[in-house]
C-alpha cells in the first residue's frame, strides 16, 4: 500500500484507540488475491507473491502503529 493510505490507516487507528477501542482487526481483500492466481490474472499481475508481501507488510507496519499507541492492548 503506498505510503498516503497507510497513513491514513495509521490516523484511523489512533483514533479509534484515543476513542476507547481496545480491540482492533485488520483485514485486506488483497490477500485472498495473492493466494489465488485468478485475480492476478485477471488483473495482469506480473508479480503476486511481491504484490501479497507489500500486503503483510502494510499490516505489519499499521499493527506497529496501534503496539506503538497502546503498548499490550493489541495482539
Amino acid at each position: 500500500m503506498p505510503a498516503a493510505p497507510t497513513g491514513i490507516c495509521r490516523q484511523d487507528i489512533a483514533g479509534l484507540i484515543d476513542a476507547g477501542v481496545t480491540w482492533l482487526r485488520l483485514d485486506s481483500p488483497a490477500y485472498g488475491a495473492g493466494i489465488d492466481p485468478e485475480p492476478a490474472r485477471v488483473r495482469r499481475a506480473t508479480d503476486p507473491a511481491g504484490r501479497l508481501g507489500c500486503v503483510i507488510a502494510t499490516d505489519n507496519a499499521l499493527i506497529r502503529a496501534a503496539r506503538a499507541r497502546q503498548p499490550g492492548g493489541t495482539r
